[in-house]
């Protein structure tokens, strides 16, 4: 969303009309950012609210697809994992576009596969060894333990650690040890 002043994690009342008008802007001002910095853009992952709303949402999920392909069909669109996969893969494989689903290790999830609220206490995880355990979980077995106890299933391709998390360049350094202690490979997207 155009949410300067809330970073993106608040939501908006908008039509997926508005949302596609907005993506496609956004995309248009990255990949201009991105040629000033002589680098490529490879994908996108809709921000906050809009992210998690488009998780929920077929016509948000579409709007964000659409915007993708408008501008772009090489770029992979990154969404949650768990969720829809359904809905998402029949939009993007419409499309032509590459889906690309992640998880959040560093982030509670209710037992349905969606995230818990930010405004609900525990909902962000800072514990660097819990979320290496479970990042290790995410990657291994494709599995995630809920805030309710239940285990569930989560495929996902990639792994999303948020950089504003207190110590977050420590965890993300801790991750990648764990993962690399199992041979798992880290490679780009």
């Amino acid at each position: 969303y155009p949410d300067l002043l809330g970073f993106g994690r608040r939501h908006m009342d908008c039509s997926p009309e508005d949302i596609r008008n907005y993506v496609i802007y956004q995309i248009g001002a990255l990949k201009g950012f991105c040629a000033a910095q002589k680098c490529s853009l490879k994908h996108v992952k809709p921000h906050g609210a809009l992210y998690l709303r488009a998780a929920r949402d077929a016509h948000a999920a579409r709007a964000i697809a659409e915007a993708v392909a408008m501008v772009d069909t090489s770029l992979a669109y990154v969404t949650l994992a768990g969720t829809s996969p359904d809905i998402v893969a029949e939009i993007t494989t419409m499309l032509g576009l590459r889906v690309v689903f992640e998880a959040f290790p560093d982030r509670a999830y209710m037992s349905d596969g969606h995230l818990l609220p930010r405004s609900l206490p525990e909902a962000v995880i800072t514990d660097p060894a819990r979320i290496v355990d479970r990042a290790l979980n995410l990657a291994i077995r494709n599995k995630v333990v809920a805030i309710n106890g239940e285990e569930i299933s989560v495929e996902c391709h990639t792994l999303c650690l948020h950089g504003d998390t207190p110590m977050a360049a420590k965890i993300a350094s801790q991750v990648r040890r764990g993962l690399e202690s199992e041979s798992i490979d880290i490679k780009p997207m």
